[in-house]
């Protein structure tokens, strides 16, 4: 337990003091001086305010370095081998994860820098071969020819070649031409960043050139040929080198270039007027419904006086006014299908909207007869609804009254029947079962007289 908790420890220590040595050696480093990661390691933020308080230095060659100038020259080596990188202002040689030099130089920067030189740069044949090119076409001579030639090939004993400003000098005016003359040999190649550095470098002499300002433009929209400046998407008239190119050219040069301007304008605006011209003509060839032409209408009016769009707008409102009403005259005679003094007159309101279209006229009569028609049968039938009711109403008082006849009728029957039965049982009955014990008391047999009058049990018996 406690031997893994010191490991633990020390592990982290150890981490700790890498941590801070590569913060400390970076520092350092970006300052200009070599070394620094003991410091941090050992000294951890200490350390690092050390270094951090040290002044700049741009001769590579710091107090607390103690490099030889073969070590120095072997670690810029392997710096650079590492995936370093050379400041190209004070020439010092950065790690690759250094963001920024010592002299203040970016690593961004100095990258474009480099790819800017690159791009500049020409090869020593092609130079020689464009510049024979001037020389044939005259605009240097041989004198000046032969002597670029030896510059470039090394024989004037002056190495620095590979850019366009050691154009030969032949005067101010002579060498702008010049220079602007390869400019616009690159512009017809495609080349865009060396046919814009060589403009930079006709600036450079004369800030004020404006065939230089229009190369820049050429360049900057990708353009070989003036000319072709009118075939661009969009206008360049906000462009800063278009503007100076204005600015410097005189008024003749001025109003060409706005003529590239103008015409790109009306390009487009015929552009978007034809766009919406035929999105207008799609809509109306496609339009089925009121709304529809409308729409189309709307569509065309945005664009008045193009092409045919008035007439093409006044005839999708007329189109869509055949709309309207055909929906109206279809809408009156499915209610007209209904057959209901509801539905007619409905009806007869959407053919009033819509006079003298197809034979609405002629429809509005008809409901008006079948409204007429299907309120007399409306009145019939309530007559003849009427007349039944009576009917059934006498029918039912007749029987009522046969009722009543039939139950007085039933009903003394059922009386007489009653007082028949009363009569009966208690009176002859009883009489005649009376005398019969008489009978057989003045006979003598007493014993079947008496069970008589016993069963009869009145007072007489």
């Amino acid at each position: 337990m406690d031997v893994g908790y010191y490991l633990g420890s020390f592990i982290g220590l150890i981490v700790w003091g890498i941590i801070w040595g590569f913060a400390t050696k970076t520092v350092n480093e970006n300052k200009g001086y070599y070394g620094g990661f003991w410091l941090g390691f050992w000294l951890g933020f200490i350390g690092l305010i050390i270094v951090a308080t040290k002044p700049e230095n741009r001769s590579g060659n710091g107090t607390f370095s103690l490099l030889s100038e073969a070590a120095k020259e072997k670690n810029e080596k392997s710096l650079l081998s590492s995936g370093g990188w050379k400041c190209s202002k004070c020439g010092r040689v950065n790690p690759s994860y250094a963001g920024t030099c010592g002299c203040g130089m970016s690593k961004s920067d100095n990258e474009a820098n480099r790819q800017a030189a690159q791009q500049i740069q020409i090869s020593t044949a092609d130079e020689i071969k464009k510049l024979k090119e001037l020389c044939d076409s005259g605009v240097i001579t041989q004198e000046e020819f032969d002597a670029k030639k030896k510059q470039l090939l090394g024989l004037s004993g002056n190495k620095e070649i590979d850019t366009p400003k050691e154009a030969v000098v032949i005067g101010a005016n002579a060498d702008a031409a010049t220079l602007l003359k390869r400019a616009f040999m690159f512009l017809e190649d495609g080349e865009w960043s060396k046919a814009d550095a060589y403009c930079e470098q006709v600036l450079n002499q004369d800030p004020e050139n404006a065939q230089a300002y229009l190369g820049k433009l050429m360049a900057e929209l990708h353009v070989r040929h003036q000319e072709d400046l009118s075939n661009c998407k969009q206008p360049f008239d906000n462009s800063n080198n278009f503007q100076k190119a204005v600015r410097f050219g005189g008024e003749a040069f001025a109003g060409v270039l706005s003529s590239y301007i103008d015409h790109i304008n009306e390009r487009n605006e015929s552009t978007h007027l034809t766009g919406i011209y035929d999105g207008a003509v799609s809509a109306m060839k496609a339009a089925k419904t009121e709304s529809a032409y409308k729409a189309a209408a709307k569509a065309f009016k945005t664009i008045p006086g193009f092409q045919d769009a008035d007439d093409l707008a006044e005839q999708c409102l007329d189109k869509g006014d055949v709309c309207r009403k055909d929906a109206l005259y279809d809408s009156a005679h499915k209610e007209q299908i209904k057959n209901k003094i509801t539905g007619y007159e409905s009806a007869i309101k959407l053919y009033e909207s819509i006079p003298g279209w197809k034979d609405a006229d002629e429809q509005l009569e008809a409901c008006q007869r079948k409204i007429e028609e299907l309120k007399a049968k409306e009145e019939a039938d309530r007559l003849e609804r009427e007349r039944q009711e009576e009917q059934r109403r006498i029918a039912e008082e007749a029987a009522a009254k046969k009722r009543k006849i039939i139950i007085a009728i039933v009903s003394s029957i059922a009386i007489v029947s009653i007082v028949f039965i009363i009569v009966l049982t208690k009176v002859i009955i009883p009489k005649q079962k009376l005398n019969t014990a008489i009978s057989l008391l003045d006979s003598g047999d007493y014993d079947a007289a008496y069970a008589l009058l016993e069963e009869i049990g009145n007072r007489d018996a």
